[in-house]
């Protein structure tokens, strides 16, 4: 029961997270609605499924989802940019911890696998 709680409390917190960061990202200059050059909402998702893996995907999916749709999308074109937003990150920690990446990034190699995802 703790856990199950311990989940849904980090879950709400990550879609929160992502939503702000999101919002943060579309406050700035963007080329349209929905695409900014600066997306911090990218390192959240990348650094949460680093951390703790798939099981908050859904979570950082519906914070993705929120910041499409509270930006004027429609649902489904929400949930279309949502999945390419997650999808990135989802397949960049896939591939780094394949690599065998060190999350303390104590040495070089670590940091080469981080700038390289």
């Amino acid at each position: 029961m703790r856990s199950a709680l311990t989940w849904a409390a980090r879950s709400a917190a990550f879609a929160l997270a992502y939503l702000g960061a999101g919002r943060l990202g579309l406050a700035f200059p963007t080329v349209s609605p929905h695409i900014t050059a600066f997306w911090p909402a990218a390192g959240i998702a990348l650094a949460v499924l680093l951390r703790w893996g798939n099981p908050f995907v859904p979570a950082l999916a519906a914070g993705a989802w929120g910041v499409a749709w509270s930006a004027g999308a429609p649902a489904w074109l929400a949930a279309a940019i949502a999945a390419g937003n997650i999808g990135g990150p989802w397949l960049a920690a896939r591939w780094l911890r394949r690599a065998g990446i060190s999350l303390r990034l104590e040495q070089r190699r670590d940091l080469w696998l981080l700038i390289g995802a």
